[in-house]
Order: C-alpha cells, then sequence, then structure tokens
C-alpha cells in the first residue's frame, strides 16, 4: 500500500522482532546509500564521456556481459559504444568503472530493506555492494569515499544497542571481507602448500596461473615460493607478484607478498631460503620473508574462512591417523590377554575395552567408506566376527549411514559393472554381515533395482540367480 517508503523510511513493515524494534535506521541507510550513489554515478560519467558518447547505454548494455562474461561479448559491447582503440590500461579500467555502476544498482537490493534491523544479512549485504562499490571506484581513480561513507553510517543506529551503530555493523561484519587480487594469490599459495603440483586454480571468480613454483619440504616444515599472476574474470584486473609462505605444522604458517618480480630478485631470495632451510635456520626464513615480501603479510588467520576449515582438517586427519596408530599398537600388543581375560570371565580395564571398541569402530567405518569399488567383504567378515564374539556395542548410526552410501553407489554404478552377478553377491554378502553387528543400512535404491532389472527380465543365468537371492534377504516379491 505504501511502496517506496519501505525503502526509506519506518514504514512499520518487518518480518519480526522485538515489538519495540523500529525501522528509522533506513532514513540514514538510504541517505547515505544516495549519497554514494551520486558520488560514483558523477565519477561515472566523467571518466566514460573521455571514451563514449553516451555512458548510460554503455551501462545499460552491460548486463549482456554479466550474464554471459565471455570475451567476444566484452569486446562486441565496447567497439559498439567505443570507436577508438583501447590499450588494455584502459580497457581494464572502463570495465571496473561497468562493475562499480553493477555494485551501486545492486545496492537498493529489496530484501535489503524489509528486515529487522540494520545488522540482518540481508542489509549488511547491501552494505557489502556499497564496499565494493567504493573499492572499485578508489582503485580505479584518486577520489576517496571510504571515510566519508563511514562517517555517514555512523549517524544509523539500530535496534541492537550492543552491535552499536551503522559504521560499527560495517566495521565488524563488511570491511574484513574486502577481497583484493592479493588476497586471492595468498589463497592460491596456501592452496599449493599440501598440492604436489598446483600451477593454475581458480579461486572465485578468478584464476591464478603460476609462473615459477618452488616446494621444500623437512617434516613437518613446508617452505613455497614463486612467482604468480591473478586476473579477475569479472573486471579483467590482472596483478602479478612473488611472494613466500613457511609452514611449521598445525596451523602455523607465515607468509608475505612483494611486488617485485624480476626473476634475478627472486633467484636470490629462493637461495637464502635454500641456506636457511637446509641449516634448519627458520629464523632466519621468516626474517627474509617479513624484510623483503612486505606489501601484504599474512597467517592463518588472514585466509579465506574455507582455506582455514581446510588446513584445520588437514592437521586434523593427520593426527587421527597417528592416534589410531596408537590405538592399533595397543589393541595388538595386548589382544592375547584380553582374550584371556575374556576366556576367563574377568574383568577388562575400562581403557583398554574403550580402545577395542575404537579399533573396531575405525576399521568397519574404513571398510565402507571410499569410492564405488565393492566391499572388502573377507575385511568385513573378519572385523564383524570378532565384534560379535566380543559382543562389543559400536555406533552404528554412523556405519549404517556409511553403508547406506556405499550400497546406492554400488546401485548407481550397476550398469558399468561388466560382472553384475559380482557385484550382487558382494551387496548380498555385506548386508549379512552387517546384520551381526546390528546394521541396517538404507535399501530403498537397491529394491528398486532389484524390482526393476527381474521384472522387466534384463537377468539370466548366475546374474538371475544372484538377484533373486538378494531379492529374497530383502524381502523384495517378484512376478
Amino acid at each position: 500500500a505504501h511502496g517506496i517508503e519501505r525503502w526509506r523510511s519506518d514504514c512499520g513493515c518487518h518480518t519480526g522482532g522485538d515489538e519495540s524494534w523500529n525501522q528509522e535506521w533506513r532514513v540514514g541507510l538510504r541517505t547515505s546509500l544516495d549519497w554514494l550513489r551520486d558520488q560514483l554515478s558523477a565519477l561515472y560519467f566523467d571518466e566514460l564521456k573521455k571514451f563514449t558518447d553516451d555512458p548510460w547505454a554503455l551501462r545499460n548494455s552491460f548486463v549482456e556481459f554479466v550474464e554471459n562474461r565471455r570475451d567476444d561479448i566484452i569486446e562486441n559491447l565496447l567497439t559498439t559504444y567505443i570507436p577508438v582503440d583501447l590499450d588494455q590500461a584502459d580497457r581494464t579500467k572502463i570495465i571496473r568503472l561497468l562493475e562499480m555502476q553493477k555494485q551501486a544498482l545492486y545496492m537498493f537490493t529489496s530484501c535489503g530493506w524489509f528486515f529487522n534491523d540494520i545488522s540482518g544479512m540481508e542489509t549488511t549485504q547491501i552494505l557489502q555492494y556499497a564496499n565494493r562499490a567504493i573499492q572499485l571506484a578508489e582503485e580505479t581513480t584518486s577520489i576517496k569515499l571510504h571515510e566519508e561513507f563511514k562517517h555517514r553510517l555512523k549517524q544509523i543506529k539500530g535496534n541492537i544497542n550492543k552491535l552499536g551503530t551503522g559504521a560499527d555493523i560495517y566495521e565488524k561484519w563488511v570491511e574484513p571481507r574486502r577481497l583484493s587480487l592479493t588476497q586471492v594469490g595468498m589463497h592460491f599459495a596456501v592452496n599449493a602448500l599440501f598440492e604436489d603440483d598446483v600451477r593454475h586454480i581458480t579461486v572465485l571468480n578468478y584464476e591464478c596461473n603460476s609462473d615459477i613454483l618452488d616446494r621444500v619440504k623437512g617434516g613437518t616444515m613446508i617452505l613455497l615460493s614463486g612467482i604468480t599472476t591473478v586476473v579477475s574474470r569479472v573486471t579483467l584486473s590482472r596483478k602479478k607478484f612473488s611472494f613466500a609462505i613457511i609452514y611449521m605444522g598445525n596451523h602455523h604458517l607465515i607468509g608475505g607478498t612483494s611486488n617485485n618480480t624480476s626473476v634475478e630478485w627472486y633467484k636470490e631470495m629462493k637461495q637464502s631460503f635454500a641456506n636457511d632451510f637446509n641449516n634448519g635456520n627458520l629464523a632466519g626464513i621468516i626474517d627474509t620473508i617479513k624484510e623483503h615480501f612486505t606489501e601484504k603479510a599474512f597467517s592463518f588467520h588472514q585466509l579465506f574462512k574455507d582455506q582455514q576449515d581446510k588446513l584445520i582438517n588437514l592437521v586434523i586427519e593427520d593426527r587421527m591417523k597417528n592416534a589410531l596408530s596408537s590405538y592399533e599398537d595397543i589393541y595388538d600388543s595386548t589382544y592375547s590377554l584380553l582374550k584371556l581375560l575374556k576366556s576367563n570371565q574377568l574383568s577388562i580395564p575400562g581403557l583398554l575395552e574403550n580402545n577395542l571398541l575404537t579399533v573396531f569402530q575405525y576399521k568397519i567405518e574404513e571398510i565402507l567408506e571410499g569410492n564405488g569399488d565393492l566391499v572388502n567383504i573377507s575385511r568385513l567378515e573378519r572385523y564383524t566376527e570378532e565384534i560379535s564374539n566380543w559382543e562389543a556395542k559400536l555406533k552404528t548410526e554412523k556405519i549404517s549411514y556409511l553403508a547406506s552410501k556405499k550400497i546406492g553407489r554400488l546401485v548407481n554404478n550397476f550398469n558399468d559393472f561388466e560382472d553384475k552377478a559380482s557385484v550382487l553377491f558382494n551387496i548380498e554378502q555385506t548386508l549379512r554381515l552387517l546384520e551381526i553387528i546390528k546394521v541396517k543400512p538404507g535399501i530403498e535404491s537397491l529394491q528398486e533395482l532389484l524390482f526393476r532389472i527381474i521384472n522387466n527380465n534384463k537377468l539370466a543365468g548366475e546374474e538371475l540367480e544372484k538377484a533373486n537371492d538378494l531379492a529374497d534377504l530383502i524381502c523384495i516379491k517378484t512376478q
């Protein structure tokens, strides 16, 4: 009923929250974004009129490239509106300013205005668009907008006092997410730490290509250095830089980047690193990074969230393997003793009993994990018999989940197997053995497969025999 007021006033529309809350924050947000829009529009027009008679028609047509970022589309777009040949610098500048205008339009996305508070994820998202527009403007021209924009946000008060003003929310949740080509390069460097040959990767909308990539390993330490070029597929911006990173185990790493991409200079740095690494001089490596790779320093805490997760998971996986090896050593060395205690009906120490359960749990999970290969029946039979003999009570939920996935993969890949009888027999044996340890996986896809292939007369001979045996086991009625 009130239309545009949802985008600029305390009209009363919201999606919940405390009854005392209001949307007065919309007023300050709208005036702040209107100011920013006007600054960006003037900047865009002044810069683009140097190249075209109709900057706004060019912007409106830019949507074709946004929807399909192909070189031929952007080339056609630029030649249609700009009658002169462009060098790479001007070409990139124009695309960055067009992208700036796109972000300026995104700032007024409707979902950012309809909810309860300026701290909501929808509203902080439109502030992300504003932040990106400002970044493109300031990196492409000499204009400065960031501090003034934050000053305007400081006048906005939300409904949650402890979160502070609009500027506080912006500084906490928006500013740290600003992304640069160098940060993307850092992501590439950390990703390359644990890969044997990674000279090209795609990170979000960026392509990373390494001209030089050197890795040295020793114990838990890994030293990686190189020269890399990062190219944005959105703005076509590119940056070439050198980097060095030392990984010291766990989540400990120190790295840095430099704008110096001279091959001769890099060779000097590489030799210095090699000397210190071979002599076990970790402090020397860190000093070299801090002295010469100073454009952007980084550690674990500056990595993308997904990269932090990846690094932590790698460390945990390694520690889990070491822990399991210890569990297995204890299992092997105490097995005969535990059998003696059990046969004489003597109490087994709790610590050793828990160790036994841990080994059994892991072994069953390990057998059922992995790709679509057949289940190793001999191993499964060995451990299900052991578990049954010990009357061990495992955590069957995860085992059932893994078994369901394993059977599902075999069903999905059934037509790819040459020896289908063996697949059916493998599944039958797996189900019978899991039944011994009271694990019941989901078999809906298996039931559908059997019903279809038996009733459609697609099997004969041994394949049909095994299919009927499996159907009997899981209570499938066929014609």
